[in-house]
């Protein structure tokens, strides 16, 4: 990681060590591999609030990071989605969950349909993406892992590219997100000297099996 991304993600790591009057306090690192740019970012809070709001924008090599947590009279901790666009008509979206005060972390990551992403003033479209990726299993359209147990990534394939996503076990997780390309020409520039080809095909495959079908965009 270059070293002015090292220094921004201490200091947001400070910040939310700074929020010391709620139990729940969650983290992002949202990593943009490609040389795409990730667009209208967007955050939804279904528990708690948004302290650090994330970028609209997260250019190609670069990183963008937030900041939520539990407020004194939210029942269920910190919970919400985070979408960003990444190509045409698709979108990246990022569900997370940390309740409170029973202890349980899950977090799912997946690419949809533009038609999918949530709107804040349609309370029909701000709630649908919630209900599917909090009542449903893994599926076609997104993974879902429980983080009580292990830190280890998921992966889910899409329209060129990979999202990695990951989350701590603790009330104040560390969520990491990354977006790859498949192909190393994709890759931003700043990356295409440290990641190699055989990186990304790994990255691919795990994203397929956990999936649960080959796909070849």
């Amino acid at each position: 990681m270059a070293s002015n991304q090292l220094s921004e993600t201490g200091e947001i790591l400070k910040r939310a060590k700074a929020i010391d009057h709620v139990p729940v306090v969650t983290t992002f690192v949202i990593r943009n591999y490609c040389n795409r740019i990730l667009t209208n970012g967007l955050v939804i809070p279904e528990s708690g609030r948004v302290a650090d709001h994330p970028p609209s924008v997260i250019a190609e090599g670069a990183t963008g990071y937030m900041i939520a947590h539990k407020t004194k009279s939210s029942v269920y901790g910190s919970a919400g989605i985070l979408c960003y666009n990444i190509s045409g008509d698709k979108i990246m979206a990022i569900r997370w969950e940390v309740r409170y005060p029973s202890h349980y972390n899950t977090l799912a990551a997946g690419i949809l349909h533009k038609r999918s992403r949530p709107n804040p003033k349609n309370s029909k479209l701000k709630y649908k993406l919630f209900r599917e990726m909090n009542i449903r299993s893994s599926n076609s359209t997104f993974v879902k892992k429980e983080y009580n147990h292990t830190c280890e990534a998921m992966y889910y394939p899409g329209d060129g590219v990979v999202v990695e996503a990951s989350m701590g076990m603790t009330r104040r997780p560390l969520i990491e997100i990354a977006v790859y390309p498949r192909k190393v020409e994709h890759l931003a520039d700043n990356w295409k000297s440290k990641i190699s080809q055989a990186h990304l095909d790994s990255n691919s495959l795990r994203a397929q099996k956990a999936a649960g079908y080959d796909d070849d965009a």
